[in-house]
């Protein structure tokens, strides 16, 4: 006989009275909820009520039934598919799973057992570049910002159907010395050219009197530039 903490609510005359209840009209999305459970657990106790009656909705071990037990060995013909399969086409556990007609877990443990798994090739490294003295190379590049009115912006909120319209731009003008990553950055109106030569003014002005005498410069096809 089975018994039940004292304090359950998922006995099995309860499961019997969910079942009931929708068969009375109750929606299933309901009984779900007012039970806990998800709509796949609901349709296993309809099953098994269908089929076995009331005892059909007890608890069951997690444990495999004993007659299946020894069919989930793999035998010594289909390790050799498995690994044939692997190593002449590459193939995952779902593919081979599939055309073996084997489960696919049991595939993946082959797999794994047998050191087929994929070896992973490491990433060539980044290459990468860098001016050793300072102000060699100066990157200047530019981002336009949309100015917000009236509140805050739709990224905010959710809600597209609301917008400033004629708000306009906002123009980030930033340099940035590519040996010691000093940066210099200024709010402007616009991207145009004389914005941009009056920035790059500034900017070298600033880098040095910080000590950088700026040589050179690197930007985009930009045509501020």
């Amino acid at each position: 006989m089975q018994r039940y903490h004292p304090h359950t609510r998922l006995t099995t005359h309860w499961r019997a009275r969910r079942l009931h209840f929708v068969a009375s009209g109750m929606p299933v999305a309901v009984a779900c909820a007012d039970a806990g459970v998800s709509r796949t657990t609901y349709s296993h106790w309809r099953q098994r009520f269908a089929s076995e009656g009331l005892p059909g909705l007890a608890d069951r071990s997690s444990r495999p039934r004993c007659p299946r037990c020894p069919r989930m060995a793999l035998t010594p013909a289909q390790e050799q598919a498995i690994t044939g399969i692997r190593t002449a086409q590459g193939w995952g556990p779902d593919r081979i799973a599939f055309v073996l007609r084997l489960p696919r877990a049991t595939v993946h443990r082959a797999i794994v057992r047998l050191g087929l798994r994929r070896t992973r090739v490491p990433a060539p490294p980044v290459a990468r570049y860098g001016r050793a003295g300072s102000g060699d190379l100066v990157h200047l590049d530019t981002k336009n910002l949309g100015r917000i009115i009236g509140g805050l912006g739709h990224r905010v909120t959710g809600d597209r159907r609301s917008r400033s319209r004629g708000a306009g731009w906002t123009v980030i003008h930033a340099a940035i010395d590519d040996a010691t990553r000093v940066a210099y950055v200024e709010l402007l109106p616009d991207e145009c050219g004389v914005t941009a030569s009056g920035f790059l003014l500034r900017m070298v002005a600033h880098f040095r009197r910080l000590g950088i005498p700026v040589q050179r410069v690197l930007t985009d096809n930009g045509s501020q530039y």
